[in-house]
């Protein structure tokens, strides 16, 4: 009586590990889709951070060569003005030169 009991105990909880088997292979499966999705959800978002990088790289150069750029135009100013300082001095001394050949006159 005891054997058949634990026989018919062993048969129920074998029928219950059938009938549960499918819904676990099916949780596995769901849980396996999930992964993938989340996976190439990570691998977008590594792709999008190496372009964000590479954008990044992009607009340090820009901006080095804008502040270049910068650089050289106050250099020139510097020298243009420079210039227009010593062509008043030239001028001044025309027009000093010329007032002195005025008053010779």
């Amino acid at each position: 009586a005891d054997l058949a009991a634990e026989l018919t105990r062993l048969r129920e909880q074998l029928g219950a590990a059938a009938d549960t088997t499918p819904v676990v292979a099916g949780q596995l499966r769901d849980l396996d889709e999930a992964l993938a999705a989340k996976s190439a959800a990570l691998d977008d978002a590594s792709a999008a951070l190496q372009a964000a990088k590479h954008h990044h790289a992009d607009a340090v150069a820009a901006r080095d060569r804008s502040e270049a750029a910068l650089c050289e135009q106050a250099a020139a100013k510097e020298a243009l003005a420079t210039e227009l300082a010593e062509a008043r001095g030239a001028l001044d001394a025309c027009r000093a030169r010329t007032a002195v050949l005025e008053g010779e006159l």
